[in-house]
């Protein structure tokens, strides 16, 4: 088992936070991130009208499933590679 000396271990959590934070309560650069991601992603599944209606919605849908996914791993201490 490792053993984390305190610094090293302040600097995890916050790194785990911060990491957890990207999708649970984003920046704007860190949304725009998202959703150029989605964007980029979905074009290569979703048949164009599909995408359309999502592109319509500004992919609301998926990050909002980001986020309380990751709000819920927050809330229950998972921690992130």
């Amino acid at each position: 088992m490792a053993h984390f000396s305190r610094p090293k271990m302040a600097h995890f959590e916050k790194t785990v936070d911060s990491s957890f934070s990207f999708f649970i309560k984003p920046s704007k650069e860190e949304k725009a991130m998202m959703l150029d991601a989605i964007e980029q992603d979905l074009s290569r599944f979703l048949p164009p009208d599909v995408l359309d209606v999502h592109r319509q919605q500004k992919y609301l849908s998926f990050l909002d499933a980001a986020r309380s996914l990751f709000a819920e791993l927050h809330d229950k201490g998972v921690c992130l590679p």
